[in-house]
């Protein structure tokens, strides 16, 4: 998603402008404007960071002090105004927002407070509905008034209460705050922020802000009290992208549910609940972890992936009174309108269609104002779009899901899931109740794809591959398999690339925007002699998900998810 970039506002004459961008100094002027002055801190100072200021009328600049103070001054300013600071804490990159709607007035002059602390980036995230950056980069006013401002801080207040963090008495916008630095202790909010930091960490804070934007945009409290739900879970020991709460699973087969996860207490729920399966995090490969348990007769073993975007993939593997393995899909639940599911979307739906086990991609067109969708289905020799012929309709799920209805039939159901980056990913079923007799027991995955650009020479991609291969009616499942790739040669001309995988050493050709832009296909051919099939290759676009399927018109099949390693 791009951001506009922000400039400082032109004044008449030199002194003006040096005054329109000071930082960390008294600014000021005798010109009417207004000052706008915090403390940016995430435990500790956050000293060094850049600091931009948008308000109603008028921007500027400014660095924080070693102690995390700022000061910037905006001649011909006016109030409201967002606050971004970006720097680094620990080695790892942190950005924060603020607002402030209102100050103290002296003469032709305004001033103001804004801290800028975890916690501001939350109730910002409650209070705008929408991620901080990108309401900071198309400030709407109006959206900062102080009724609303108290109303969302005592909301996110309540929220991280039940989570053992108590905000009670704490203005996180204007109150006291003093931050560690040095030898010097923080003050009780400073120290608040600490004990915030022990179970969200920075790297997972953007995670928590997002889950609080999608459910506050569906005005669902309980959503909210689910946002946080990592505070009081914490995350996966070895990854921060791994949070705690409720995810939903979709396995190849279409079977779909919700499970609560707790890393704390390392419980990875099932459907019901209440029975759930022991969570062992892997020791040699961050953000992956195994849950184990038996729930009536059957003993299962789930694999699990989380990537950076919060998303991931999972292997399950079930004894007992039954045998079977299968490979799915593990996104964090959220609530989403029909109107997030708008535009076109490219598809792959697999399983079992008609009775066959195959592949079927295609494109949706959802008209979300028309509550209408139509699709078309890729023809497997020219790879022409051919529309399926059915009228489709679109409804609201109470689950904050989307059905897709042909007449008074359910279709499909489907579940979006947006990422910290803004990047939006569809996943679906036409089989949720996970019947073994449905007459399509598959699932959808769908993104809004555009031309991929071609890599550079020498660059490496890591990631784990899951791959379920169909043999009639025999599934055999890889558990997550660590994978690095070596881009080797690029040609411009015809997007042939060259790549060489560090397991084995197999090298291989990737045609990329083939057969359709915005995918891949890897060229069959032989290695060590050894034959390997040709690949489609579908990229959830901004998830670091891929999925790849077969040719589609033989069997045998396969299915592989890949996801991207932070």
């Amino acid at each position: 998603m791009k951001h506009q970039h922000l400039r400082g506002t032109v004044a008449a004459g030199a002194a003006a402008l040096l005054l329109a961008a000071c930082g960390g100094g008294s600014g000021g002027g005798t010109a009417p404007g207004v000052d706008i002055s915090g403390t940016a801190a995430t435990g500790k100072a956050l000293a060094g960071a850049t600091v931009t200021v948008k308000c109603a009328a008028g921007s500027g600049t400014g660095t924080t002090t070693a102690t995390g103070t700022y000061k910037v001054s905006i001649d011909n300013g006016a109030l409201p105004c967002v606050v971004k600071v970006s720097g680094s804490s620990g080695g790892v990159s942190v950005v924060l927002h603020s607002a402030v709607e209102s100050g103290t007035s002296a003469g032709n002059r305004t001033s103001a407070t804004a801290h800028a602390t975890p916690v501001t980036e939350l109730v910002l995230a409650q209070l705008l509905a929408a991620l901080p950056e990108d309401a900071f980069a198309s400030l709407d006013p109006n959206r900062i008034n102080g009724p609303e401002l108290a109303a969302a801080l005592q909301a996110v207040a309540n929220a991280l209460k039940t989570a053992g963090v108590d905000l009670a008495g704490t203005d996180a916008f204007k109150g006291a705050l003093v931050p560690a630095n040095g030898g010097t202790q923080g003050n009780a909010y400073d120290q608040l922020l600490d004990l915030l930091a022990t179970k969200v960490s920075l790297q997972s804070l953007p995670l928590v802000a997002n889950q609080i934007a999608v459910a506050a945009a569906m005005k669902s409290d309980t959503g909210l009290q689910q946002a946080v739900a990592a505070v009081s879970g914490g995350t996966l020991a070895n990854c921060p992208y791994a949070l705690s709460g409720n995810y939903r699973t979709i396995d190849y087969a279409g079977l779909s549910a919700v499970r609560n996860v707790d890393f704390q207490n390392g419980k990875f729920f099932s459907a019901n609940g209440v029975d759930f399966y022991a969570i062992t995090p892997n020791a040699n490969n961050a953000c992956e972890f195994s849950a184990t348990g038996t729930i009536g007769s059957v003993t299962s073993t789930f694999d699990v992936v989380i990537g950076a975007s919060g998303a991931g993939a999972y292997r399950v593997q079930n004894s007992g009174s039954s045998t079977a393995s299968t490979v799915g899909y593990i996104f964090p639940v959220q609530p989403h309108a029909v109107a997030d599911v708008d535009g076109t979307w490219t598809f792959v739906q697999s399983g079992s269609i008609g009775g066959t086990w195959s592949h079927s991609p295609g494109q949706f067109a959802f008209n979300a104002s028309q509550a209408t969708a139509s699709e078309c289905d890729y023809d497997p020799s020219t790879w022409n779009c051919v529309p399926e012929g059915s009228s489709f309709t679109l409804a609201a799920r109470t689950d904050g899901g989307v059905d897709v209805n042909v007449g008074t039939s359910n279709a499909m159901n489907l579940w979006a899931y947006r990422a910290p980056s803004g990047a939006t990913g569809v996943f679906g079923t036409t089989n949720a109740a996970g019947s073994g007799t449905a007459p399509q027991q598959t699932n959808i995955v769908a993104s809004k794809l555009s031309r991929m650009a071609l890599p550079a020479v020498g660059a490496v991609t890591n990631y784990w591959d899951m791959e379920l291969d169909n043999i009639g009616t025999t599934f055999t499942s890889v558990a997550p398999n660590p994978q690095t790739t070596t881009i080797l040669t690029v040609d411009s001309t015809t997007g042939k690339v060259t790549r060489k995988r560090t397991s084995d050493g197999r090298e291989d050709v990737v045609d990329y925007n083939n057969p359709i832009e915005g995918t891949r296909t890897r060229e069959a051919s032989t290695w060590n002699g050894v034959p390997f099939a040709t690949a489609h290759m579908f990229t959830l676009t901004g998830l670091g998900v891929n999925v790849s399927i077969d040719a589609f018109t033989t069997a045998p099949h396969f299915y592989v998810i890949s996801v991207n390693r932070p």
